[in-house]
This record gives C-alpha cells, sequence and structure tokens, in this order.
C-alpha cells in the first residue's frame, strides 16, 4: 500500500475556499477516519463497565457535560485501479489529506484537568483552540425556524455543520471510536437517546 499525505490546520478564519475544498474531498472520499479530543471522559470505572447499558449511559453523561474541542478528519482517496484478491493490499495507492480543526462548544462544559494535560502534553494548544476555534451550538431537536437559525451562524460553524452532514454519507473510520462518535452525534446531530 501506498500513500501520499497532506496535513491541513482549519480554524474560525480558514478561507472560505478551504471548507469547499475539505467538502468536495469528503463528497470524492473512499473512507473518511476521524478522531476527537474533549475536555474529559468522566468515571473511567463506570465509562468501561462491562455492562454496556450501565457504560453508554456514563459515556453519554460524560458527553452532555463535557465539550468537544477538536476534530482530526483523514479523507482517504484511492487513487489507483481497485484490484481484488491477494495482491489488493500490495498495490493500493491512497491520497490522504488529514484536517485538524479545533473546534469550541458555545454552551459550558466541564473540563477534567487531567484532560486538558494529556491535550497539551499531545500538543494540542489550548490557547489556539480558545483564539481560533470554529465556535459552534449543539443543535436542538424539533425547533421551529431550525434552517434560519443555521442560515444566520458564522461561516465556520455553517461549513462545520455542512462538512459533519457530508461526512455521514461516507464510510466513517475510527480506532476506539464509540466515545468519538457520541461527542459528534451530540454536537451536529441532536441529544443522544437515553438507552443504547
Amino acid at each position: 500500500m501506498m500513500v501520499s499525505l497532506q496535513i491541513i490546520n482549519v480554524t474560525e478564519d480558514s478561507p472560505e475556499h478551504v471548507w469547499t475544498r475539505m467538502l468536495a474531498e469528503v463528497k470524492a472520499a473512499t473512507f473518511v477516519a476521524v478522531d476527537t479530543e474533549f475536555s474529559g471522559i468522566g468515571s473511567m470505572r463506570t465509562t468501561r463497565d462491562k455492562d454496556m447499558e450501565v457504560r453508554y449511559t456514563a459515556m453519554r453523561s460524560a458527553v452532555q457535560s463535557h465539550g468537544l474541542l477538536q476534530l482530526g478528519l483523514s479523507i482517504w482517496r484511492r487513487i489507483d485501479r481497485e484490484t481484488t484478491g491477494s495482491a489488493a493490499y500490495d498495490t493500493a495507492r491512497y491520497f490522504v489529506t488529514s484536517y485538524c480543526i479545533p473546534v469550541l462548544p458555545s454552551e459550558d462544559f466541564s473540563v477534567t484537568p487531567s484532560s486538558l494535560q494529556f491535550l497539551a502534553e499531545a500538543g494540542i494548544d489550548l490557547s489556539q483552540l480558545c483564539r481560533d476555534g470554529v465556535r459552534f451550538k449543539k443543535p436542538v431537536r424539533a425547533v421551529r425556524g431550525a434552517a434560519n437559525a443555521n442560515a444566520s451562524s458564522p461561516m465556520g460553524e455553517r461549513y462545520l455543520r455542512e462538512l459533519m452532514a457530508v461526512c455521514y454519507t461516507r464510510p466513517f473510520v475510527t480506532h476506539n471510536g464509540l466515545l468519538d462518535l457520541m461527542f459528534l452525534y451530540e454536537a451536529f446531530t441532536g441529544p443522544l437517546p437515553k438507552k443504547l
């Protein structure tokens, strides 16, 4: 397998052509890999419980109380003629563009200090996040005029919502990603269901 990679940072002040390029790349993607960072994950004991319903309830509580802080998208586009069989992996060629998007919820959220320390040690610039993060409001289901509210949102938020809507139409890849998917759902789709 051969991969050609490009990394692009996107902020609230990124020009419109960066957003439109990202949208076009997602529409042409073979698949999209996603990774998120957040301000905390709640009690490790309950978010790793063996009972999946207990685990989901704990994770849902963490998602509702903490904030989504960064969205990483790697957009994979296969650029060779697809083959099958044993040689398929060896001959596969992809062009990958990775986008790093700091995001900042407009609503108040909890912060777990050890999570911020982890993010800082991982190289995430918390000052840049506060200064340049794409601000967004969580959606509320069944609100009249939601489309009009979206039209009056800042450019970054509008493109972020459109980007996520397009991403949901492509094959999505995560690593240990249940919390990633739950944070994305809560941030851009609506409140998580009470039950798994």
